[in-house]
């Protein structure tokens, strides 16, 4: 049996698939360490493979069949791509990693546009902040849905990265064309650069970026709905923290929140949002009307604890919420193939189906 690693490597790829099993392929004198979705990517220690025979090394593991992962070998901190994977990401950082879809999950289809799906119109401009932004000027993204009506408003942080990883104008598009959202339109605004994660981490200056210059010009561009409560706040880790720090300061005005892998815990932020989103009705009397969160099951130590401990929260308080976990980890290409059933909830359509 082990003798067919490395052939089958050669031939089908890897990794190699049996049933909920996976197998990773090293061939050489030695192997490298293996670091991925599914070690949640601790850095020490790294895992080693087994050596199955003379030159060939192995690493198996078992896998909701469901799952998207992604991984890289390491010699020291120098990474090693997979030689038998020619399946690449960026890994958000400079780098790339390998990964695989496992049989029972692929890319979401909703990222391709289709000649059936009408287009929405996307600009791009640069609005002046003036000290509520690090820079003082931010490009911002505005989508312009293929309706005529008032519609509702999204707005989403680290939105170049949205539109550029996520393809999120063309899932909204045929979100819409489907008849699983109402129609939306949305902000997309680009991140602070080395500033993000100030900007991100529950900072009442960005959201008064957001209130006295993006939303302004907003209004402006966009035909949107003028009933309370409408618009919805859409981001992934830092962002999703960001996204729910901003519907809680002001939910008389953000209805629905949406959460991708909120980053509640990080920096001590949870010294913040978790007492903002505990006391948000009592002090203002209102706070979101619907409220998305997921992460998934591989994602960094401490991340799915605190997802957990919010969704305990908003139980408490009780808050409409969803709060789903799913097999992958902490990553755009995961976040593109999820956020088409968290618009389904927050902005379905009358006549949508339950399930995508």
């Amino acid at each position: 049996m082990t003798g067919t690693f490395l052939k089958r490597a050669q031939e089908e790829g890897t990794p190699l698939v049996d049933g909920s099993t996976i197998t990773l392929v090293w061939a050489g004198p030695s192997a490298p360490r293996l670091r991925g979705d599914f070690t949640h990517w601790h850095h020490d220690p790294a895992l080693e493979l087994k050596q199955v025979e003379p030159g060939v090394w192995i690493y198996q593991t078992e896998l909701p069949t469901n799952s998207y992962i992604e991984y890289a070998f390491f010699s020291g901190e120098q990474r090693l791509l997979d030689p038998y994977n020619k399946r690449l990401t960026s890994n958000g950082l400079g780098k790339y990693n390998n990964y695989f879809y496992m049989p029972g999950s692929g890319i979401t289809p909703l990222a391709h546009r289709t000649l059936e799906a009408p287009h929405g119109l996307l600009t791009r401009q640069v609005i002046e902040g003036g000290k509520t932004i690090a820079g003082g000027r931010r490009p911002v993204y505005f989508y312009h849905p293929p309706v005529e009506q008032p519609v509702p408003l999204l707005v989403v942080w680290d939105g170049y990265d949205y539109l550029r990883r996520v393809r999120l104008p063309v899932i909204v598009d045929n979100l819409i064309a489907q008849k699983q959202i109402e129609p939306i339109a949305m902000v997309m605004i680009h991140h602070g650069g080395p500033a993000r994660i100030e900007e991100y981490s529950c900072n009442p200056t960005t959201v008064r970026f957001l209130l006295e210059a993006v939303l302004p010009r907003a209004q402006q561009q966009l035909n949107l709905s003028s009933e309370p409560g409408t618009f919805g706040v859409l981001g992934a880790s830092m962002g999703g923290l960001m996204a729910t720090y901003t519907g809680f300061s002001r939910p008389d005005l953000f209805g629905k929140v949406y959460s991708q892998s909120g980053s509640f815990a990080y920096g001590g932020n949870e010294k913040t949002i978790f007492p903002l989103v505990e006391a948000s009705e009592r002090q203002t009397g209102k706070h979101p009307e619907k409220i998305y969160l997921e992460a998934g099951q591989f994602e960094y130590t401490g991340l799915i604890e605190a997802n957990q401990r919010m969704q305990r929260l908003l139980a408490r308080q009780g808050y409409a919420h969803h709060y789903l976990e799913y097999p992958a980890g902490h990553n755009y290409p995961a976040w593109r193939d999820r956020v088409a059933h968290g618009l389904a909830w927050l902005f379905a359509a009358p006549a949508a189906p339950k399930e995508l």
